[in-house]
């Protein structure tokens, strides 16, 4: 297997980890913390919690592994391009690792809430809400900003170097155009997985397409400028 083979396997299967662990943990959190009485639920469901956290760390390494893995490809051909993805999907896995952590400390809280006098309840409910709304913000706003600008550029990339057939660039652009419609408009839970599935979809067919096909040509070994 040479190296740009071994690349395309290595980064598709990352993209298949980073989905699949964004998803499931994303949902497994969510789900435990689902309703007015998160902090009572975030105290019975600690190991929910904790299992969903440890996936959506999985899916902030798995976005940097991607980003690690495809830089010395993406360099030959769009350095500055390259750096910036570097950077981006960085900046991506900090806010996801951010997010992921503040539903433990919603642990502590519900444990806290539990025994608490009712002046100090509501102090705890307080604090309980300015968490929450972080982790919305850091997941609504910072993830899918970093996230998208990242994503432009891989697309745009694959889409001038020819790495892959076209139409999955292309797919991938209608994707983040959804995101991006997805948060600046704040729509509902159904109209936001409409918007999201393209996205969802395309990054499972890219992992699948460079887990079994890989790039188009020995792009490892290749040097130049990126085709117009």
């Amino acid at each position: 297997m040479n190296a740009s083979r071994t690349t395309a396997t290595t980064v598709g299967a990352l993209f298949l980890i980073a989905m699949a662990a964004s998803l499931i943990g994303g949902a497994m959190v969510d789900g435990a913390l689902a309703g007015p009485d998160y902090l009572a639920r975030a105290a019975g469901n600690t190991g929910t919690l904790t299992l969903g956290v440890a996936l959506e760390l999985v899916n902030a390494l798995a976005v940097i592994g991607i980003a690690v893995a495809l830089f010395p490809v993406f360099r030959r051909h769009a350095e500055g391009m390259a750096l910036g993805y570097v950077g981006l999907r960085f900046l991506e896995a900090t806010a996801l690792v951010a997010a992921a952590f503040l539903p433990i400390a919603l642990v502590a809280l519900g444990r806290s809430y539990a025994g608490a006098e009712a002046g100090a309840a509501s102090s705890v409910v307080v604090l309980g809400d300015q968490l929450t709304g972080m982790r919305a913000s850091l997941l609504s706003i910072l993830v899918p900003l970093f996230f998208c600008l990242g994503a432009l550029l891989l697309y745009t990339w694959l889409y001038r170097s020819k790495a892959l057939p076209r139409f999955i660039p292309v797919w991938g652009y209608l994707g983040v155009l959804g995101i991006a419609a997805l948060n600046v408009f704040a729509v509902g839970s159904t109209a936001g997985m409409i918007l999201a599935l393209p996205i969802i979809l395309n990054e499972l067919f890219l992992g699948g397409w460079l887990l079994f096909r890989g790039f188009n040509g020995d792009l490892v070994g290749s040097r130049g400028a990126v085709p117009a």
